[in-house]
């Protein structure tokens, strides 16, 4: 299930706001075109790369299929994939 808030966004204009709704198909190529857009504009802007886009999202869908299994883990199988996360998480802290 898509979250339709956000697949919405708008672009702030000199004159005008440009509301904008895309598909779940659509929504990366959004992303990168208009970060790129804008980097060719005036190259001295902060955009996140293509690389860090599909990181940043992949990422995200980790997070969320990790929270999903504990919720369905009854047995509590999941601790220790929890602390060796955690132990990963600590241990790389600082380097990002």
């Amino acid at each position: 299930m898509v979250n339709e808030n956000r697949l919405c966004f708008s672009l702030v204009l000199k004159s005008r706001t440009l509301d904008i709704y895309a598909t779940p198909e659509q929504i990366n190529q959004w992303v990168i075109g208009l970060s790129q857009e804008v980097k060719q504009q005036n190259p001295r802007a902060f955009v996140i790369s293509s690389g860090a886009f599909y990181w940043m999202k992949m990422k995200m869908i980790g997070i969320y299929k990790i929270n999903q299994f504990m919720k369905l883990d009854k047995k509590k199988r999941h601790r220790t994939f929890v602390k060796a996360l955690a132990a990963f998480k600590r241990s790389t802290m600082g380097k990002d």
